[in-house]
């Protein structure tokens, strides 16, 4: 009983030191039992974590900032507003939205706020209209809604405000970049004693239940003290957001002529955000297509959904559809985004102009992963869905573009083509490694959520697609076997493209020619 109560405990710890590191995958594959784990043992390691966060003392705190204090509603409207930080109150009236300086903070924001709603409280840095700097606030669940105090970050200096002690402060760092609390601790110079006591107390202080709610909020805090690089002059689209009917916001980019009759609408993979390649826009512009690209809920810039479907995804799309008037959109799914094209496909029905499938994988996952340690790892993932979004959270502090070249080359061995285009092309890993990051900023909701409703059959059935089916593939593809997919659209007929010399990158060496043909 004892080792059985240690494991969610090992497989924690196992995911920090694999996260970004594909020469280990295996050994979360291994650690991880053929059967989902018991939700009760992974509940009974976070209450010891928590229980032992109440026991340590806490270290004595600087005098606080003045603070600022307001009651919100689900809509961020103010409903009450107090506190002596006058300075703070300027742009904020009652009975008022809440003025957010930019969609990223709004964003933080609702994701706090539901995480507040979760667990009772929640840390966040966010920026406020008309307010200088990064503010820090903590949410405390009401019945009503949230409250909200918050202090200016005087400093700067983002441990600070949060009030974590230097020590604290230096194993938070550590915990981003080393192995586990193990390796956090030799990093230090402390024992692993010393380093988990720290942990309990980093925890107390910032609202947090685990290792995985630590490295979301680390993300958030790296977005708003770091700035990305060339920010100001970034080739790609910016995104822009619209509101769906059930409040929830929806993130997505617009490519090519934006006043194009014929349009296309982009599924990213399950690792993906609404970036597309750079060649996009102008191969759209030249063929006179409007290329939406969306990120579904709980990826990038979209709110996550409690109720994952892909029938919900398929709404959503055709909400947006509606919104900017596509009359009947070509659909490209690329990879595990297969599943929800064609769910939006059938949805669709008529008003879909064709439905493209680009290395697609059925929408249910494969039971059989062979040795392929990639495909092994999401199978394990779809197994225990409640370490998926740790996992995901965790690869979103530390993926970068060596990491993803790792990843590639390790999942790739199989294809001769893939490798020669990862020498040739060195930006193709950045590009991905920018996707993923996009991708998790929401903490891996909803790619956890995606792989959740894998392991089950689809509930909308393919013979509602009534679209014209086009099929590209790479021979060299063993992640994602042609043989599933056609063994999943059986009699239904299809045009099948297969490019020799390429595997699981085919779609990137030949987006180009596929654009245009849409």
């Amino acid at each position: 009983m004892a080792e059985r109560e240690a494991l969610p405990e090992a497989l924690l710890d196992t995911l920090y030191r694999v996260a970004s590191d594909p020469d280990t995958w295996e050994e979360l594959v291994d650690a991880l039992p053929e059967t989902a784990l018991d939700p009760r043992s992974l509940d009974r390691d976070l209450q010891r974590g928590i229980e032992i966060a109440r026991r340590v003392s806490s270290r004595p705190a600087s005098p606080a900032p003045a603070r600022a204090t307001l009651r919100l509603d689900a809509r961020l409207a103010v409903q009450a507003l107090g506190g002596q930080a006058a300075d703070l109150m300027g742009a904020i009236a009652v009975g008022r939205r809440l003025p957010m300086a930019d969609e990223d903070s709004e964003h933080a924001l609702r994701l706090a706020m539901d995480r507040a709603g979760r667990t009772g409280t929640a840390v966040i840095m966010f920026r406020l209209a008309g307010i200088d700097g990064p503010l820090v606030g903590r949410l405390s669940a009401e019945p009503a809604g949230v409250m909200l105090s918050f202090s200016r970050t005087e400093t700067g200096d983002a441990a600070d405000a949060l009030g974590l002690t230097p020590a604290e402060a230096r194993l938070v760092g550590a915990l981003s970049d080393a192995d586990g609390l193990k390796g956090a601790a030799d990093q230090l110079g402390v024992s692993v004693n010393t380093a988990r006591n720290q942990l309990a107390s980093i925890f107390e202080k910032l609202g947090v239940r685990s290792q995985a709610d630590l490295a979301r909020l680390v993300g958030e805090v790296a977005r708003h003290e770091r700035p990305a690089p060339g920010a100001d002059a970034d080739p790609w689209p910016r995104r822009e957001t619209m509101i769906l009917r059930d409040g929830r916001r929806l993130a997505y980019r617009v490519y090519g002529d934006g006043s194009a009759a014929r349009s296309v609408m982009t599924f990213h993979d399950g690792l993906g955000s609404s970036l597309v390649p750079l060649e996009t826009g102008p191969i759209a512009r030249q063929a006179g297509l409007r290329v939406i690209s969306a990120e579904r809920p709980g990826f990038g810039g979209s709110d996550p959904l409690r109720d994952y479907s892909l029938e919900t995804v398929a709404a959503d799309m055709e909400e947006l559809r509606d919104r900017l008037a596509l009359a009947e959109p070509a659909l490209v799914g690329l990879l595990a985004g297969a599943a929800p094209m064609l769910a939006t496909a059938a949805r669709f029905g008529a008003r879909a102009r064709k439905a493209v499938i680009l290395s697609g994988r059925p929408p249910r996952e494969p039971r059989d992963a062979g040795g392929n340690p990639l495909l092994r790892f999401r199978a394990s993932m779809v197994r225990h869905p409640r370490l998926a979004q740790a996992a995901f959270a965790i690869l979103g502090t530390r993926i970068s573009p060596k990491a993803v070249e790792r990843m590639l080359r390790r999942a790739g061995k199989g294809s001769p083509g893939d490798l020669a285009l990862l020498a040739e092309h060195p930006e193709i890993a950045a590009f991905l490694s920018r996707s993923a990051l996009e991708a998790l900023e929401g903490g891996g909701s909803g790619p956890a959520a995606e792989l959740a409703i894998s392991g089950a059959a689809p509930s909308f059935h393919l013979a509602g697609v009534s679209a014209p089916l086009e099929v590209f593939h790479g021979e060299e593809d063993a992640l994602s076997p042609l043989g599933l997919l056609q063994a999943y659209l059986g009699d239904r007929p299809y045009a099948l493209t297969v490019y020799p010399g390429i595997g699981q990158l085919m779609a990137l060496r030949h987006w180009g020619a596929i654009l245009a043909g849409l």
